[in-house]
């Protein structure tokens, strides 16, 4: 589960829904990444890319 900061109050609910999982289940929240899809837009490139980065890697680790 992935979100951050300026996603308001869909941090805390990300965080929350993290918790129903069954502890044996596998479940990866990451609630601190620097942007979310709000405030993606107007990031600079290399904010953009930091990003993109770290997504690609979360989900390249997590469908392998």
């Amino acid at each position: 589960l992935l979100s951050g900061e300026d996603a308001g109050p869909l941090r805390q609910t990300t965080e929350t829904l993290a918790r129903c999982f069954p502890s044996r289940t596998n479940v990866e929240a990451h609630t601190d990444l620097p942007l979310t899809g709000f405030t993606l837009a107007s990031a600079s490139p290399e904010q953009d890319e930091a990003y993109d980065r770290r997504v690609i890697e979360f989900f390249n680790r997590t469908l392998r």
